[in-house]
């Protein structure tokens, strides 16, 4: 009986192929859809050029407008004012908070080819696409799950596995972390020691093999010899 295998749309930089699986698999590496017609508006320009040597922390928490009800978004944005940052907010289909502080530039949507490589790190939920962006930007990540009975903490584990991020947990037990937990892990990857240079290292080394992937034709690939044999085996039942 030929078995189906189970195809995993993730780099292998990222999840490595599985030798020891129980049935068939082929991690295939990510899909990647790039708005190359973007056109940024006027004051995104202007806010990114404003001081072109410092690049902004971006907070980016997706289509997550359950962050509303907590206060992760201006918990993220004060811990990068205090590392002396500033802040980019991509709202998504959230509302932003009436209370932002100063020096923040909110927008609504943004495609995330085009900014997160303009940013030195970026605060998200741990969205699988995110994370994929993210890594593909060799950008640290500042991991804070929104959703913890989801994907989201294990992306947020797996990226501090790959040393390419921080899985931000409360110090305090049943508690949500806070913004001094966001600060350290901000300043972890930003001060420029031991653990930020093996970061930035890491970083690099998943994204250049994230790059000499071709997601899309390998699943292709995949597929069509998927189905070439079960045609075979079709044909010996007849």
């Amino acid at each position: 009986m030929f078995e189906v295998p189970t195809l995993f749309v993730v780099s292998r930089s990222v999840v490595p192929q599985p030798s020891d699986w129980p049935v068939p698999s082929n991690v295939c590496g990510w899909f990647f859809l790039n708005q190359l017609d973007y056109k940024p508006p006027q004051d995104l320009m202007d806010f990114l050029n404003a001081e072109p040597n410092s690049p902004p922390v971006c907070i980016n928490f997706g289509s997550m407008v359950l962050v509303e009800r907590t206060t992760f978004i201006t918990d993220a944005a004060e811990a990068a004012l205090r590392c002396g940052k500033r802040v980019l907010l991509i709202t998504g289909w959230a509302s932003p908070p009436k209370d932002l502080p100063s020096n923040c530039f909110c927008i609504r949507s943004v495609p995330h080819e085009y900014i997160f490589n303009k940013c030195c790190a970026v605060i998200h939920h741990g969205g699988a696409g995110t994370v994929a962006r993210v890594l593909e930007a060799g950008v640290p990540s500042i991991v804070v799950p929104i959703l913890i009975g989801t994907d989201q903490p294990w992306w947020a584990n797996r990226v501090e596995e790959l040393k390419c991020g921080i899985h931000v947990q409360s110090h305090v037990e049943n508690q949500s972390p806070t913004s001094h937990d966001i600060e350290i892990a901000l300043r972890r990857t930003l001060d420029g020691e031991k653990e930020s240079i093996a970061i930035h290292k890491a970083l690099e080394n998943v994204a250049k093999g994230m790059k000499c992937e071709n997601g899309v034709l390998n699943f292709v690939n995949a597929v069509t010899k998927v189905a070439e044999t079960m045609q075979k085996e079709m044909k010996k039942k007849q």
